[in-house]
């Protein structure tokens, strides 16, 4: 409800949760396994979460659940149940093995990226969720998984 400069901070870190959820999109547009695109989309909604959080000033107006352990555990499961599922090759991943796999990949990067705005943004006195941050980490070692399980 309140305006404020398109430069500042929260919207930055809140636009590019908004691009990472727009590339997961892609992504899963081109997915062959089913199961990848179902945990895609999962994940695209629990992004809105955290753009929604990111983008609500006050705390005590929130309208859903800010991100939480809950979710940490959630995405922790199904990151082992990758792992389990992909074979890693024993050197460097050049993406590009396939269309959904590059996007994959360009999804981590973009997570990797909102990690570090997190980060700067959780120093300040306006927004400190350090399940979020877990989860955002967790997030891009999932999209790696998911990338490598499109390449099979």
């Amino acid at each position: 409800g309140e305006e404020i400069p398109k430069d500042n901070q929260r919207v930055e870190t809140y636009g590019t949760v908004d691009e990472l959820v727009s590339f997961m999109g892609l992504a899963r547009s081109f997915c062959v396994d089913r199961k990848v695109s179902d945990d895609i989309q999962d994940h695209q909604s629990t992004l809105f979460r955290l753009a929604s959080e990111l983008a609500t000033i006050e705390p005590s107006k929130m309208k859903i659940d800010p991100i939480h352990t809950k979710d940490i555990e959630t995405i922790e499961l199904l990151l082992s149940e990758y792992e389990q599922a992909v074979t890693l090759p024993p050197h460097f991943i050049i993406p590009g093995g396939g269309k959904s796999s590059a996007f994959l990949d360009v999804c981590r990067t973009i997570c990797r990226r909102l990690e570090r705005l997190l980060v700067r943004f959780s120093k300040g006195d306006e927004w400190n969720n350090q399940d979020a941050l877990i989860y955002i980490n967790r997030l891009s070692d999932l999209l790696f998984m998911m990338a490598r399980k499109e390449e099979e």
